[in-house]
């Protein structure tokens, strides 16, 4: 069980990193900053100067990275429960219990892409 808890928690650092790494820098460099002084109203909106979608961007990450621990996490529990139940070896209370989890570990993914789904659709439609 320690080395589950292990995995879990190791997966959990890792996508929590990838998320991060893959985030989009928010601070605005002198580039930008002197292309939007310097572009008139046209071209600050074809810029996106105008715009400050820092915080759906933020919200959707926020909401990605914690949808994609808990897809994660299912797919872990439906490994474990698969060798669950290729060691029960016949034990009906094991058998129950392995399938069980399965179904769990499936509804508990199909929730996560709904989730997700629902999730970048309501802020693709509010932010945009």
């Amino acid at each position: 069980m320690k080395k589950i808890l292990m995995a879990v928690i190791g997966v959990a650092v890792l996508a929590f990193g990838a998320m991060a790494i893959n985030s989009p820098v928010f601070a605005e460099n002198d580039l930008t900053k002197k292309a939007c002084q310097d572009a008139d109203a046209e071209q600050k909106a074809a810029l996106g100067c105008d715009k400050n979608q820092q915080a759906p961007e933020v919200v959707t990450n926020i909401f990605n990275g914690v949808l994609t621990v808990v897809g994660i996490l299912a797919v872990l529990i439906i490994v474990v429960a698969g060798q669950r139940y290729i060691t029960s070896s016949g034990d009906p209370a094991k058998v129950q219990q392995a399938k069980n989890m399965i179904l769990y570990g499936v509804i508990g993914l199909i929730v996560a892409l709904l989730a997700f789904a629902v999730v970048n659709f309501v802020l693709s439609g509010v932010f945009s």
